[in-house]
C-alpha cells in the first residue's frame, strides 16, 4: 500500500473520530443537557415554589415499612399534610402504606418505577418506566396521578416530551435537607432546613433511599423541623399548592417580568410570548 493511501486512511480514520465525538457532544446536549437545564436550572415547567405563603413537606423514595409509619405518626401528631413522591416499585411492594398516607390525608405523587437517573435511560425506557409508576400509583389509589419527580430531579429529552404528551405537573423543590446522606445528623438537617425556608418553601426530605440508616436522622430530625418552623419562622404548613387564586397557575408565571422581557428581547421574538400574555 502506498504512502499518499495510508496517509489518506490516517485522514479519514481522524475524519471519523472527530464526527463520533461532535455527534455524541451534540446527542449529550439535546438530549441531557437542554431539558436538565430548562426545567431543572430555569424551572420553566417545573415548579421550584407553590403558591401559598405556608410551606410544603415533600418526601421522596418511599414507601418503606419500617420509616414511613414512623413519619406519618410524626406528621398527624404535628398536623402536618405532606407530599410523598413514591417509587412504583416500593409502591407495590407495600400497598398498606399507600392506602395508609393516603387515609391520613396526605397527597401522593410518583418517583418513576424504578430509582434510576434519567440521564442513564434511552427514550423506550423512560416512557416505559415512567408509564409504569403511573399505572402502578393509579391501581394502588384508584386516582390520577397529576404530580411527579424525576430521581434526583434531573430530566432527559424523552422525559420531557413525556410530560407534555401525559399533562403531568414536574414539583422539584427550593429546600433540600441532603438527609439521604449517612453522615448528616439529625441537628444539620434541621439548620440547613430551618435557615433555607420561606414563605411558599417545597422541602425535600426522605422516608426512605439514600446511604443506609440515612432515614433515622431524618426521623428525628423531622419533628423538630414541624416544631421550629411553625414557632420560630412562624409559617404554617400547607398542603401542595400548585393553582392560583383557584386557576392552574404556570411555572412561568413565578418568572419577574423583567425576566420575561429579557427572553423576549434575547430570542428576538416579534410575537407576544405566553410568558408574557400570563403576566
Amino acid at each position: 500500500m502506498s504512502k499518499w493511501n495510508l496517509t489518506n486512511l490516517k485522514r479519514n480514520g481522524d475524519n471519523l473520530r472527530i464526527f463520533i465525538v461532535e455527534f455524541t457532544f451534540l446527542l449529550i446536549v439535546v438530549y441531557i443537557i437542554i431539558p436538565d437545564f430548562v426545567l431543572r436550572c430555569i424551572g420553566i415547567g417545573s415548579w421550584k415554589k407553590q403558591n401559598t405563603l405556608g410551606v410544603a413537606i415533600t418526601f421522596d423514595d418511599g414507601p418503606h415499612p419500617d420509616y414511613t409509619p414512623k413519619v406519618l405518626d410524626i406528621l398527624e401528631r404535628y398536623k402536618v399534610p405532606a407530599t410523598f413522591f413514591v417509587v412504583g416499585e416500593n409502591a407495590a411492594a407495600y400497598p398498606e402504606l399507600i392506602k395508609e398516607i393516603q387515609g391520613q390525608g396526605h397527597r401522593l405523587g410518583i418517583h418513576c418505577q424504578q430509582h434510576i437517573c434519567s440521564w442513564f435511560l434511552n427514550p423506550w425506557e423512560t416512557w416505559s418506566k415512567w408509564d409504569e409508576g403511573v399505572a402502578t400509583l393509579e391501581s394502588l389509589t384508584g386516582q390520577k396521578v397529576e404530580l411527579i419527580r424525576p430521581p434526583w430531579g434531573v430530566f432527559n429529552m424523552a422525559l420531557w416530551l413525556w410530560l407534555r404528551h401525559r399533562k403531568m405537573k414536574v414539583v422539584l423543590w427550593n429546600v433540600e435537607g441532603f438527609d439521604w446522606l449517612t453522615q448528616r445528623s439529625p441537628e444539620q438537617i434541621t439548620k440547613r432546613v430551618l435557615r433555607k425556608t420561606t414563605a411558599g418553601s417545597i422541602v425535600l426530605l426522605h422516608d426512605a433511599g439514600g446511604q443506609p440508616g440515612a432515614p433515622k436522622n431524618t426521623i428525628c430530625a423531622l419533628e423538630s423541623i414541624c416544631r421550629k418552623i411553625a414557632v420560630e419562622k412562624k409559617l404554617p404548613f400547607v398542603s401542595l399548592d400548585l393553582t392560583k387564586n383557584g386557576l392552574e397557575a404556570s411555572p412561568a408565571c413565578r418568572w419577574s417580568w423583567r425576566t420575561c422581557r429579557f427572553v423576549q428581547t434575547f430570542c428576538r421574538s416579534k410575537y407576544t410570548s405566553p410568558i408574557t400574555r400570563r403576566l
